[in-house]
């Protein structure tokens, strides 16, 4: 940024000492300079899509797009309120489903933008009047941070009542209200600090691209422009009908799922050798089968070449090499369950009498992937030491000419021109995180029985792997929330071994301390990606921030209410004798509840060894990605073929 901007400034001083001195050189540069406007004004009509997007730097002003002084107005909070609660309550389903959910960035987009010109329409106070993309920002910060709270209630909160820490639903109400909210109001605290870390400061350097942020921005642009411009409008609604396209296509593929979904091009060679040739074994491991997935496509369009190659690499590596290695030992077993093809085998369950001696190669790959991602994101901060330092040396500073001076000498400003009264103050955040720390020492404490050590550790976990998840879910794309949780109840696990408590009280204790910690990750995640978008548009911070917990004043109390009506829909879920025949079978919560039933620690001896190998490897390689190779160990989807 330093060297643009001194080689911008270098021009407009020269031309004018050369032509003092040679008239002809001053004709020359003046009839350049006609040119090079002409061709500005003929090219001025081109759509601002097919400018390349700088992703480190906000989008650029366009004269269609209205100033917008006022952005926090009431009808964005209570458009993303609704759009909000809808994501929630898909998010548990999904979640209880099949372990997963998604953000409500894309689907706030385009829905609050069709619900802001249904309130510009109207004559009401308050409501009504015209809007911009900023506004829309608002919409889609709002409904985030109100569906963003799920992950509870498809992991930690159902192992609860699988086990019998807790029992009554309406009881339990309070306390699952309490832990949510304390751990909300934490994890939005922490966001403001990463968005000065992740978004402004180090984003270049860490190649933190941001692509689901990106996307969504450049969708709110493109549907203001398109709605002003005819020449735009064709953008507008070509991202309308790929938005209706690719949901038609996912509901559409239940009914036709061999044909439009999966492409099992493995089992077709293996029926076609009349069930006796070799490919079983590669139907087994999921090799060759395609599925033809919107959003992991879509996802694949913004992502480098590298992350998609680190995503290939740890899938082979781990299924095509490890795996098959493990199994041939015996130290890793894999579940026959179709009887009329005893050699179709599934690899990739997450379920076991025996986590120790008889895992899965899924479970058993976990770990190692686990511990590939945390180093390899901490090895990517040390490396950047000499930033760091900068960056200290920047916020001691009281002067603020010497701060911006430091951030353009650094180059880390790029292009952020935010007024000082549209910035988080260190007070309202710094205030958050105080009274988010006190909120959740009181909540698990008096309502969950931990000790206060317990609390502080699962606190510091969750700043931890906020910083590891924002790190993957920026450059890969994908969320590893689950790994985080996971991880943080192998650690407070570990230490409540010797605290002499009864089984129950370290069952709840390690439980919460997941929820917890996990909650605050996926928080802090979501909403350094909602400051992303925020900084393509121009969004004021303070808006979203205030936005952002606007959003999580309802959801502290949706969460709970929603888990009640699909736990009295479905008492399976919370009741492990009937699990056997239940339509919502949530992975997460049984691997959860069945780990910490172990009486030493659910990670095989040999998992150390590799673990270790790994971290030197993750430590030293600089040309890929480790985090997106170490998340790809693990997603591999658990979803067995069906014959």
């Amino acid at each position: 940024m330093a060297d643009i901007d001194t080689q911008a400034e270098k021009p407009s001083v020269k031309p004018k000492a050369t032509a003092d001195a040679c008239p002809e050189a001053l004709e020359m540069v003046t009839t350049r300079r006609t040119d090079v406007e002409a061709g500005e004004m003929v090219n001025e009509k081109a759509p601002p899509e097919i400018e390349t997007v700088d992703m480190f730097k906000p989008l650029p002003p366009h004269h269609l797009l209205p100033d917008e002084p006022y952005q926090l107005s009431p009808r964005a909070v209570l458009t993303g309120w609704l759009l909000g609660a809808l994501v929630h309550a898909s998010n548990i389903y999904l979640g209880l489903k099949a372990g997963i959910g998604n953000d409500a960035n894309m689907f706030a987009t385009l829905l609050g933008y069709v619900a802001l010109l249904a309130f510009q329409r109207m004559a009401l106070p308050l409501l009504g009047g015209s809007f911009g993309p900023r506004d829309h920002n608002i919409i889609q910060t709002v409904a985030t941070s109100t569906g963003g709270l799920s992950v509870l209630f498809f992991s930690a909160i159902p192992a609860m009542y699988q086990l019998g820490l807790l029992t009554n639903l309406r009881e339990g109400f309070g306390k699952l209200v309490a832990v949510s909210g304390s751990a909300a109001f934490f994890g939005s605290a922490m966001s403001v600090p990463l968005r000065k870390i992740f978004v402004l400061e180090f984003g270049r350097e860490l190649d933190l691209v941001f692509p689901s942020a990106a996307a969504v921005a450049i969708s709110i642009r493109q549907l203001h422009l398109g709605a002003k411009d005819s020449s735009l409008r064709q953008s507008a609604i070509g991202l309308v009908s790929f938005f209706s396209a690719a949901t038609v296509w996912t509901v559409g593929s239940s009914y036709a799922r061999g044909i439009l979904w999966d492409w099992n091009i493995t089992w077709l060679i293996y029926q076609w050798g009349n069930y006796a040739n070799r490919a079983i074994y590669a139907v087994n491991w999921g090799f060759f089968t395609i599925e033809w997935t919107p959003a992991l496509i879509g996802i694949g369009m913004l992502v480098p070449l590298n992350v998609g190659l680190s995503w290939l690499l740890g899938y082979c590596i781990a299924f095509g090499v490890i795996g098959p290695i493990i199994v041939a030992k015996g130290l890793a077993v894999g579940v026959a369950y179709n009887p009329k093809y005893p050699k179709l085998m599934t690899y990739m369950g997450l379920e076991s009498p025996d986590l120790i001696s008889e895992p899965s190669p899924r479970y058993w790959l976990m770990w190692p992937a686990i511990l590939v991602m945390v180093c390899a994101t901490f090895t990517d901060v040390l490396v950047n030491w000499k930033l760091m330092r900068h960056a200290l040396r920047v916020a001691g500073s009281r002067l603020a000419g010497s701060l911006h001076r430091y951030d353009t000498r650094l180059g880390w400003s790029f292009g952020n021109t935010t007024p000082s009264n549209e910035l988080v103050k260190f007070w309202e955040w710094g205030g958050l995180s105080l009274v988010g720390l006190v909120v959740s020492s009181l909540v698990m404490t008096l309502l969950y029985g931990m000790h206060f050590g317990f609390v502080i550790l699962s606190l510091l976990l969750g700043i931890v792997f906020a910083i590891i998840v924002v790190v993957v879910t920026v450059q890969a794309g994908i969320n590893p929330i689950s790994l985080v949780t996971g991880s943080s109840q192998l650690v407070v696990g570990g230490a409540l071994k010797n605290s002499g408590a009864a089984l129950d009280a370290n069952l709840m204790s390690n439980l919460v301390a997941g929820a917890t910690s996990g909650s605050i990750a996926q928080q802090a995640c979501e909403l350094t990606t909602d400051f992303k978008i925020g900084f393509f548009l121009g969004t004021s911070p303070r808006s979203q921030w205030f936005g952002q917990l606007l959003g999580v004043l309802p959801a502290m109390f949706l969460g709970p209410g929603l888990f009640h009506i699909f736990a009295e829909a479905y008492p399976c879920i919370i009741n492990l004798e009937l699990a056997a025949t239940c339509a919502l079978q949530p992975p997460r919560s049984k691997l959860t509840g069945l780990s910490q039933l172990q009486s030493q620690t659910p990670i095989p001896h040999r998992q150390v060894v590799l673990d270790i190998r790994n971290r030197g490897v993750s430590s030293g390689d600089r040309c890929s990605y480790p985090t997106a190779l170490g998340s790809c160990y693990r997603s591999q989807d658990s979803s067995r073929l069906d014959p």
